[in-house]
């Protein structure tokens, strides 16, 4: 590499003050604010009791962590990512009045198909479940194609001349075929390869990502990340990098993050191993910065003036603090963060409210109640005593209880009571269980997530242990599930679509044979040809296969003319209210002869509520016309299909509630249903 110019050195160095200070103010305010927070989250989640609080303790006295924390995060985030990804595709895209349905659907292709490649559902597993815990998850969406250089084993064929000085004279003159070239050995030669062209989806955990202090607007920030030193070197030789070796010779750094990764690792027991690392397997910590940058900064050695201050999207990366690994402008589809925030409860400030924020001061306050509850039974059933040591051969030996315990006295001890006292302590652990389930209920009232979401329900006692007790309390449980999904899904599933939809456009747009291996070559119509046959007749449909009928629309037309839709928790709610009409509308026409219950009913099971076995449940009911009727019998058919107007419909007795003639059997316990 050429060596740079003092102009583009100093220019390198401000940059990486600019870095350093960008982090430094992040990591400082972030510290200050949230880092201890998320310590007792981490704690909470992983059922660790809090370290400070133990150390205060006396030796015997318990130090219980009640899990509240982990079985609330574990039920609530389950609802959400099985709400949320069970539908296929999760998000569906929809033609506006502008747009056109077939593009519509082959978009939701593309869409579908590199979200699927990226192994999204597996990477919003671990997004989602940190939002429901610090109240935000992470993600990073990327286009990444990867070509390099493999050294492979190719035969090395004849060169022309040694081809034709071992060509037959017949061959020669064309009175025989020309032999293919044979093989003289093979080598080793150098191939380009593609390793890598598609979407990349990336669970970034919290801790790493770090935003300018305050924001709301999430457009900028840093990630953290790390690299080896050999696939440092490895950019360097491509040109990837900076020449940055000498910078990292005196580096010194260890296998982990900063510290604030460490406390709970340590708390875990989770250790790293001390293998001896070589050089290249040596790792550096990297910081990643999306945001707007002088030009000057990107190209530097461009002369001074307003095009060197303009602002610029840029990626700018620092190897171990000290190091500029690179520095270029965002290759993003629209210069923006590739980093998208998923929120549990939005609360109008740079990190939103998880389910440890909601419970914490509960987690711990159960965590002592059952401590102190344990304790007091340990004093109750080892009771204390004041003794009278005068009396005893060796206090020190024998004033420790045990089974075939032996008192040794000095003389002659006609009362033991004499030299023994016993210390009596109140029993509050009734009262300590009160305080328990009052805990429960404030944490159910919080998250929404109640003993039987949580399967804690046991007691047949219990009021809500009925059957419509129960549902109640799902109902409950899925409506707050739901209120909090739809934000999920609405600010972050659709985002991430989006922003999918723009990468497929930056890397497909120019090259439409790419979506050959993403849309296939199946025929779709788009269109109709003029019969040439005959004109008179109907038109030929146009055929072309579905990677040639995608007519690649730009990021910024799609906002305006298609409609990103998720389709979980908005598909649950609309199933529910489609239910509910569909009941509504069968209790309406109870008896109605010109209305089909049972395709009313059929209808709901298995389109609606998608109960596979429904359709099995049904069987055809012979309808009789109306003018086959006798006159004298009409007012009984009425009667049966109103629902026994004139008489209750009691056990024994016709007119079903369905229309369908159907009676009871007279045990009034076993009411089945016998068609007449």
């Amino acid at each position: 590499m050429e060596k740079d110019t003092p102009l583009a050195t100093g220019r390198k160095n401000d940059l990486l003050r600019y870095v350093q200070s960008f982090y430094s103010r992040s990591w400082e305010w972030r510290s200050q604010r949230f880092h201890a927070k998320w310590d007792r989250n981490d704690r909470d989640y992983n059922s660790i009791y809090d370290p400070q609080r133990a150390a205060a303790k006396e030796p015997w006295q318990e130090k219980i962590h009640t899990g509240l924390t982990v079985q609330n995060i574990e039920v609530i985030h389950s609802q959400v990512y099985k709400t949320m990804m069970a539908p296929k595709p999760c998000v569906q895209t929809q033609a506006g009045p502008a747009g056109d349905e077939l593009q519509a659907r082959l978009m939701q292709d593309c869409v579908a198909d590199q979200f699927q490649k990226a192994k999204f559902d597996v990477n919003f597993y671990d997004t989602s479940k940190e939002a429901v815990k610090y109240g935000d998850g992470f993600m990073k969406l990327y286009w990444e194609k990867v070509v390099d250089t493999r050294r492979r084993r190719v035969p090395v064929k004849q060169t022309p001349t040694e081809q034709i000085d071992a060509m037959p004279s017949e061959a020669l003159y064309g009175q025989a075929p020309i032999p293919q070239p044979s093989i003289n050995g093979f080598q080793m030669q150098p191939v380009e390869v593609l390793l890598k062209d598609q979407l990349c989806a990336k669970y970034i955990h919290i801790r790493d990502v770090f935003p300018e202090p305050n924001t709301t607007t999430w457009d900028k920030g840093i990630h953290r990340d790390k690299i080896t030193y050999g696939e440092i070197v490895r950019n360097i030789l491509k040109g990837a990098f900076f020449d940055v070796r000498a910078e990292l010779d005196h580096v010194t750094e260890g296998e982990n993050f900063e510290s604030d990764l460490q406390i709970i690792k340590q708390e875990l027991g989770y250790f790293d191993t001390h293998r001896e690392l070589s050089q290249f397997e040596k790792p550096h910590t990297v910081w990643e910065l999306y945001c707007p940058i002088p030009r000057k900064w990107i190209e530097f050695d461009i002369p001074e003036g307003d095009e060197a201050e303009e602002l610029v999207p840029a990626k700018v990366m620092v190897a171990s603090k000290v190091a500029l690994l690179a520095s270029e402008e965002n290759q993003y589809f629209d210069g923006e963060w590739p980093i998208l925030k998923c929120p549990y409860i939005r609360s109008g400030q740079t990190y939103d409210i998880g389910v440890c924020d909601l419970i914490g001061d509960d987690q711990a306050l159960s965590n002592e109640i059952v401590s102190m509850r344990i304790d007091n039974l340990n004093l109750i059933l080892n009771k204390g005593v004041a003794v009278n040591e005068t009396g005893l051969v060796n206090a020190e030996q024998d004033l420790v209880a045990k089974p075939g315990w032996i008192l040794r006295f000095k003389g002659l001890v006609t009362n033991i009571r004499d030299y023994f006292m016993p210390i009596e302590f109140n029993d509050v652990t009734s009262g300590a269980y009160r305080e328990t389930i009052e805990v429960g209920l404030r944490v159910q009232e919080k998250t929404g997530a109640n003993k039987v979401t949580l399967g804690t329900s046991s007691q047949v006692s219990d009021t809500n242990q009925t059957l419509g007790g129960m549902e109640m309390l799902k109902q409950m449980f899925n409506e707050r599930v739901a209120a909090i999904g739809m934000v999920m899904e609405s600010s972050f599933l659709v985002e991430c679509a989006r922003k999918t939809y723009g990468l497929i456009y930056q890397r497909f747009g120019d090259d439409p044979e790419g979506l050959k291996f993403i849309l296939g070559e199946d025929l779709v119509q788009i269109g109709d040809l003029p019969n040439t046959l005959d004109p008179m007749g109907p038109p030929i449909p146009h055929m072309v296969p579905r990677y040639l009928a995608f007519a690649f629309v730009p990021p910024e037309v799609v906002n305006n003319a298609y409609i990103y839709k998720p389709m979980g928790i908005f598909s649950m709610e609309n199933k529910i209210v489609k239910s509910a009409q569909i009941m509504d509308l069968i209790k309406m026409n109870m008896g109605n002869p010109g209305f089909d219950n049972q395709a009313a009913s059929k209808y709901l099971g298995v389109e609606v509520q998608g109960i596979n076995e429904a359709e099995k449940w049904f069987r055809p009911v012979p309808m009789i016309p109306v003018t086959a009727i006798p006159p004298e019998v009409m007012p009984m058919v009425m009667q049966n299909m109103n629902g026994g107007a004139t008489q209750k419909n009691t056990p024994g007795m016709k007119g079903g509630p369905n229309g369908t003639g159907a009676t009871f059997a007279p045990n009034p316990k076993n009411r089945q249903p016998v068609i007449a």
